[in-house]
């Protein structure tokens, strides 16, 4: 068993629990991710590190790398393919999937304190799973952009469109800044909603060409994937 495989590599396993939690914006649709999170099964939450059974210690982010290996192992002789195909992953705050830190995650989310590097993490982490999208081979071209849709839709909806929001209720109405962060609003729900149209996966060919142009005609002439890359880079 997968706990079997860890203590092989020598880690205490009594006390850590692993919590399965898909991205449920995906759900059910190709691209549909399932992680595993390493945590206390005392707390519920991540530790700052890993016993091993010689009573060393070893970093957050050792313990995903091995912990990966073994998931890798048992998955391939389980199934005859690989994690990484089947977008199964160990993730811990070291993962390169990771926001800069767990408070991005708050519902109540003060955008206000996000410091210029946390901000930005948000474009990072969308870039590693844009190309992880693009090197699936079990994907085929069509799937690939409906798949990179939903991901840049939810962190538009996640990110963009609720720091927005929030500093457009703290702008005097009909000042310049009020009136250009409500343009820029306007525009982005305009951009979440034809993500979203475009990242389901009932549609024909024929309603992907007219939501494309569609999107053409409201964001100046860029398609799906321009406006994948600039969700990229907007924060």
């Amino acid at each position: 068993m997968y706990r079997g495989l860890l203590a092989e590599k020598g880690y205490v396993v009594d006390n850590v629990k692993f919590k399965q939690f898909r991205n449920h914006n995906s759900a059910g649709t190709a691209s549909m991710d399932l992680d595993l999170g390493a945590v206390s099964a005392d707390t519920g939450i991540e530790p700052p590190g890993f016993q091993k059974q010689d009573g060393s210690w070893v970093s957050v982010e050792e313990f995903m790398n091995d912990a990966q290996a073994a998931m890798d192992r048992e998955w391939f002789e389980m199934f005859g393919i690989s994690t990484n195909a089947s977008e199964m992953n160990l993730v811990t705050s070291a993962h390169k999937e990771a926001f800069a830190s767990t408070r991005m995650l708050d519902k109540n989310l003060d955008f206000s304190e996000l410091t210029v590097d946390e901000l930005k993490s948000v474009g990072k982490v969308l870039k590693v799973k844009v190309d992880a999208i693009d090197k699936n081979r079990m994907l085929t071209s069509t799937q690939k952009t409906q798949a990179k849709a939903r991901e840049a839709s939810k962190e538009v909806g996640n990110f963009i469109n609720r720091k927005l929001r929030q500093d457009l209720s703290k702008a005097e109405i009909g000042t310049a800044k009020y009136k250009l962060l409500q343009k820029d609003l306007n525009y982005w729900e305009n951009m979440q909603e034809k993500l979203t149209q475009f990242g389901a996966t009932d549609l024909d060919p024929l309603e992907m060409i007219e939501l494309n142009r569609e999107m053409m005609r409201k964001s100046g002439g860029k398609g799906i994937n321009d406006v994948v890359n600039d969700v990229i880079y907007y924060l």
